[in-house]
């Protein structure tokens, strides 16, 4: 009897053990993930509000987008409330193109796509997290709810002689605080 009550307790804390492990894996995870991507961009020389700009087609080895489009550029960057509203200058673009808003737990916040955009002309819209924060200019942007954001560009590739073109557009896409555009306009 004594015997089977240890197996049953061993049992019993082993099975409680994993099922912690997975939980707090599945809760605390993509924040861990995020605060490595924060250090590997700093690493690189980029800093919150910068773009990191991948100018080649993605492989296998890509490790800093899950599952990766293969037909598809990507930039990435982190910005933080504390730096206030910014403003993403996109020049016109005539492909597929989005952005989206990713908070540490990699929930997203939303997107801004070629949808979004006027076609065949430069779009700017502003990134802010309190409509107090904006001014009477009219914007058309998105609202987050996060310190810490995580935005992924993704510019579609129909045909390898592309890749240069894109990678310009990427070079001339611009996140700038608000208070800096506002001083340059």
């Amino acid at each position: 009897m004594k015997t089977e009550l240890v197996i049953a307790f061993s049992l019993f804390s082993l099975i409680a053990g994993i099922s912690a492990g997975i939980i707090i894996s599945v809760i605390y995870y993509p924040g861990w993930e995020i605060s490595k991507l924060i250090k590997i961009q700093k690493k690189e020389g980029f800093s919150f509000g910068e773009w990191n700009h991948l100018k080649n087609l993605a492989d296998h080895h890509l490790r800093v987008i899950v599952k990766p489009n293969c037909e598809t550029l990507y930039s990435i960057s982190f910005i933080q409330k504390k730096d206030g509203p910014y403003v993403l200058k996109m020049p016109a673009f005539d492909s597929y193109f989005s952005f989206a808003f990713l908070n540490r737990n990699t929930d997203v916040l939303g997107y801004i796509t070629n949808r979004d955009a006027i076609e065949n002309k430069d779009n700017t819209f502003i990134i802010y997290y309190n409509e107090k924060e904006i001014p009477d200019v009219k914007f058309r942007g998105i609202k987050l709810n996060s310190k810490i954001c995580w935005i992924i560009g993704r510019f579609e590739i129909k045909r390898s002689e592309e890749i240069q073109k894109v990678n310009n557009i990427q070079d001339a896409i611009c996140l700038i605080k608000l208070k800096d555009y506002l001083n340059d306009n």
